[in-house]
């Protein structure tokens, strides 16, 4: 084998092994910007979880102290701006039921509560 021949392998067999070096850098790049956003998404599912069940307990408060500061009924608030995002609250008396709704950005969780008993 010549020394050209020799140099013409060894250039091919170091493109193929800096392109598949290449390829598996960016499929972890890939991987780690999926992983990233699906935790953020995760993230945004649980703080809207929890204000939904921050605005069931200020409805809670509202009728515990019969006061309404929003001036939109005892128990319920149109839309109240807490941390990251919102919530908002309907109250139905006859059934004793709350439904609270969480929205961080996109992100949007509910939360009912039905009170029984005595």
């Amino acid at each position: 084998m010549s020394i050209n021949l020799r140099r013409g392998a060894v250039l091919l067999l170091t493109i193929i092994i800096i392109s598949s070096l290449t390829l598996f850098g960016m499929s972890l790049v890939n991987l780690t910007l999926s992983r990233i956003s699906s935790v953020d998404l995760e993230i945004e599912k649980v703080k809207a979880l929890y204000l939904a069940e921050a605005g069931i307990a200020e409805s809670l408060y509202e009728l515990k102290k019969g006061i309404d500061p929003g001036q939109d009924g005892i128990g319920v608030i149109k839309s109240a701006k807490f941390g990251d995002g919102t919530f908002e609250v309907t109250y139905n008396p006859a059934m004793f039921t709350f439904t609270a709704v969480g929205r961080v950005n996109k992100t949007e969780r509910a939360v009912q509560l039905k009170c029984v008993g005595g």
